[in-house]
């Protein structure tokens, strides 16, 4: 799928696609390191319950991957996600990210 239109699913709300481009922001594929972009795709996924997009939020906050400046702005709005916690079964759309 072309970047373009990942962020136009990721726009209007797809996990998976929200998921996806956060990571592309993160690791460089397909699009230049910006970690701000990728905070905001990989929050708005976990904050659906995407265990990935919460797997690389955490390694953002690990290795300090932008996390200085916006610490400060999610550290409160990371709590309800950290004490939630991922008990619920993956979602469908879990499964389609890892299929591929």
């Amino acid at each position: 799928m072309k970047t373009v239109d990942l962020r136009k699913r990721a726009e209007s709300g797809d996990v998976v696609a929200q998921t996806v481009l956060g990571t592309y922001y993160l690791d460089r594929a397909d699009v230049e390191v910006d970690y701000k972009q990728a905070f905001r795709f990989l929050s708005a996924a976990a904050d659906k319950g995407a265990a990935r997009a919460m797997t690389n939020l955490a390694r953002m906050y690990a290795e300090g991957m932008g996390i200085a400046k916006i610490r400060q702005l999610r550290s409160d709005s990371m709590k309800p996600r950290l004490k939630r916690g991922n008990s619920s079964p993956r979602s469908h759309s879990d499964a389609s990210f890892r299929a591929g």
